[in-house]
Formats: structure tokens, sequence, C-alpha cells
């Protein structure tokens, strides 16, 4: 269970996979930020106007 003194951290990344060219995986970048050191890695994915 998280307690109020455990920081988290948001990225908002916009323009991801945007046209088809220079696609990321998002296992990929659940990794990258991993390999930075964060842990309970997660993603919203937008498209079409709704939250998936």
């Amino acid at each position: 269970m998280k307690t109020l003194s455990e920081t988290q951290y948001l990225a908002l990344l916009r323009g991801i996979n945007v046209g088809g060219n220079n696609i990321i995986k998002m296992a990929d970048l659940k990794a990258c930020f991993e390999t930075m050191g964060f842990t309970e890695v997660f993603s919203l994915i937008q498209g079409s106007g709704k939250w998936e």
C-alpha cells in the first residue's frame, strides 16, 4: 500500500506513434522508464478522443 510520503511521477507524452512513422512500442517505452529506476510503470493510451 502506498503512503502519502511516496513520490509519484507523471509523464505526458504528445505525438507518440502519430502518422505510422518511428513507432515506439509501449512495452519498450515502459522498459525505458524502468531502466531509469522507476517502478510500477504503466501507460494510459488516448486515441480517437477516448482514453483506453
